[in-house]
């Protein structure tokens, strides 16, 4: 049966947090009681008929819980690792700031980062001998942190070696190149934009100033840097080789810039649209108009670049055909909040959200619903993803 989490009656709860799992949509009298296998609940109901639940994991749909304190304060931006197998989330305020790991597979928490770690990317440089780098910024700048992914311990699986800081400059943007590479700008919020060399850690680049805000992407072809700010008018379109201004765009305050996979658009996105534009001509493409004009959307797109997502109402995402536009899919916050990022997994086959206020992270596995919508013989209209993401899910033990 499928169990409403919103319904009135009992909850259960993690043991190890002690945050609510679900909330049973019956009204069980007395002390309902797992099974010795933990498949099934029962309990007397109030007309003394007796009744079972049978609890199920979701390959579908999951949620990620932290451990701790970690949950209340806004999530930063997160990302996934080489292997689409860690998930990297940091945490700027409230309590226990930092980035936090997890293990997609299980679900399980791995390791944190202490404070001053808010931002945080994965460096693939590495990855050849299954080590790789985490790179994060905060008030103790942008830090370059070695991973190891040690298959021998189990249950100490992520190994993290001493940072060494590549800037003093507290806030840093990220992208991948076609080839693997990690480009990375460090700025500061009206003043300096610097991109570096991340294997030296020198300035490749200047940028010039923009007041209110601060260069905020990058594209993956390393030629081109955009700027914007909360509580700037103007999007800025620069050079990054030449470190020249190309183009400005006075389009209102509370906007993110993004690039698309093939480096041949900028994305700007306000509360009220989501527009794409062409770097070489600065000609209008596809224009999305939203729902709500509350705040811009996060956007993101799959590791083929044949699908983005995108918000176009209050706690909806689109997944969302590039090249036509049509939506495949609508996936509802259960909390009704916004994402603040998302991300898919390198395979491709699931979607990683993180909703900020709610302090949630939720995982779609696209093929698991796809098979579902096989089963059901609705899935005509459903694209075909890879393969892996069904071993992904069986050694999540259905997480």
């Amino acid at each position: 049966m499928r169990l409403n989490p919103n319904a009135v009656g009992k909850c259960a709860t993690s043991k190890a947090t002690g945050r609510p799992l679900l909330q049973l949509p019956v009204a069980i009298s007395g002390h309902p009681r797992f099974s010795k296998s933990g498949r099934w609940i029962a309990g007397a109901l109030t007309r003394g008929r007796g009744e079972f639940l049978e609890v199920t994991t979701s390959r579908e749909y999951c949620t990620l819980v932290s451990n701790g304190a970690f949950g209340r304060g806004a999530y930063s931006p997160a990302d996934i690792s080489p292997d689409g197998r860690v998930l990297a989330v940091g945490k700027a305020e409230g309590v226990e700031p930092g980035v936090r790991l997890w293990d997609l597979n299980s679900g399980r928490e791995l390791s944190s980062l202490p404070p001053g770690t808010n931002f945080v990317c994965f460096d693939p440089a590495s990855q050849a001998d299954q080590s790789w780098n985490l790179l994060t910024c905060g008030s103790d700048g942008l830090q370059q942190w070695p991973v190891t992914i040690d298959e021998s311990k189990p249950t100490d699986l992520l190994q993290l070696g001493s940072p060494r800081q590549l800037s003093k400059l507290g806030r840093a943007w990220f992208a991948r190149s076609s080839d693997g590479r990690t480009l990375a700008v460090v700025t500061r919020e009206g003043g300096e934009n610097q991109i570096l060399d991340l294997e030296s850690g020198n300035v490749r680049q200047h940028l010039g100033v923009h007041p209110d805000g601060d260069v905020r992407a990058l594209s993956s072809d390393g030629q081109w840097a955009a700027s914007s700010g909360w509580h700037s008018q103007t999007v800025r379109l620069w050079n990054a080789i030449s470190g020249k201004l190309v183009h400005e765009w006075t389009v209102g305050k509370q906007t993110f810039v993004f690039f698309t996979p093939d480096s041949r658009s900028l994305i700007i996105s306000r509360s009220d649209e989501v527009s794409f534009w062409d770097v070489s001509t600065l000609q209008p493409g596809q224009r999305f108009a939203r729902e709500s004009a509350h705040s811009p959307s996060y956007v993101s797109f799959s590791p083929d670049g044949r699908f983005m997502a995108i918000s176009i109402a209050p706690a909806t995402i689109h997944l969302k055909e590039v090249g036509t536009g049509r939506t495949v899919a609508k996936f509802d916050d259960p909390h009704g909040d916004r994402a603040t990022w998302h991300g898919f997994t390198p395979d491709g086959t699931q979607l990683v959200v993180v909703s900020s206020y709610a302090n949630s992270i939720h995982i779609w596995d696209l093929q698991a619903i796809g098979s579902q919508l096989r089963e059901m013989k609705l899935d005509q209209d459903w694209p075909e993803f890879s393969s892996k993401g069904v071993a992904i899910a069986e050694r999540a033990g259905g997480n």
